[in-house]
């Protein structure tokens, strides 16, 4: 009797080579008892996917967490394990918020510390403080001519200042071939010379109403004060020049 052929014996080797790769991966491919869908095994080998009707008899019987639950209390576990305990909280030392810091006042960049104390003499005394709203310096009024006086204007960008220079009618303007920041500091020097003259000390130690006596610049730069009504005046000084002293509302009160 005659054995099988070398083609047969292959065959009968790749058979048996197939069954032993199938039962080797069979049970990789069978899914966790608890996902709710179950491989069922049909004719010639094949498997088909059903879902789970019934419970399944290989799970663990003695463990009452299903999958979905456990699954919420883990994640729960870990986020309270991650939120600190309020008695960490209480250990852990507060710090204490520190004070805003206090801005520095603001400096003055050209004046002199005398032209500055005279500037904001001359700033408070036109602007005073009173009860609802605050001075001139703290407006910031001497730090605005300070920093205009410091700047390009100050130091006379867009003046002719080539000369001559000689002594112009007054409708003709400025005539000086001094900056701005060089006539402010010649104002300065002859406003305290003329205080230190009368009053023995310069003008921002002088007494408020040491400043304002006599409407001394009002008269300087003709400023009538309050009065602006003049026709009862017009027949006196037909063709005369109109002089009178200047006025504010403490005379009329």
């Amino acid at each position: 009797m005659r054995g099988p052929s070398r083609a047969a014996e292959n065959r009968i080797t790749l058979v048996q080579n197939k069954t032993s790769i199938t039962a080797w991966r069979l049970p990789r491919m069978r899914p966790p008892a608890a996902s709710g869908i179950k491989l069922e095994r049909g004719k010639q080998g094949r498997f088909a996917m059903t879902e789970k009707t019934t419970p399944d008899e290989n799970a663990d019987e003695n463990n009452p967490i299903a999958r979905r639950n456990f699954l919420l209390g883990a994640g729960t576990a870990v986020a309270a394990g991650l939120a600190p305990s309020g008695a960490l909280q209480a250990q852990q030392p507060t710090v204490a918020s520190s004070p805003a810091p206090t801005p520095e006042p603001d400096q003055f960049v050209t004046l002199t510390a005398p032209e500055a104390a005279f500037i904001v003499a001359v700033v408070d005394t036109l602007i005073p403080a009173d009860e609802l709203s605050p001075s001139g310096s703290e407006c910031g009024v001497a730090i605005f001519i300070d920093r205009q006086l410091g700047s390009a204007w100050g130091g006379g960008a867009k003046m002719y200042r080539g000369g001559p220079f000689h002594k112009g009618k007054p409708e003709q303007g400025y005539q000086l071939p001094l900056t701005p920041r060089e006539f402010f500091a010649a104002g300065i020097a002859a406003a305290n010379a003329w205080t230190r003259q009368t009053y023995g000390k310069d003008f921002d130690f002088l007494s408020a109403a040491q400043r304002v006596q006599d409407k001394v610049a009002w008269k300087m730069i003709g400023f009538p004060g309050l009065p602006a009504v003049y026709a009862d005046k017009i027949d006196a000084y037909r063709d005369k020049r109109y002089v009178a002293e200047p006025q504010s509302i403490a005379d009329f009160s």
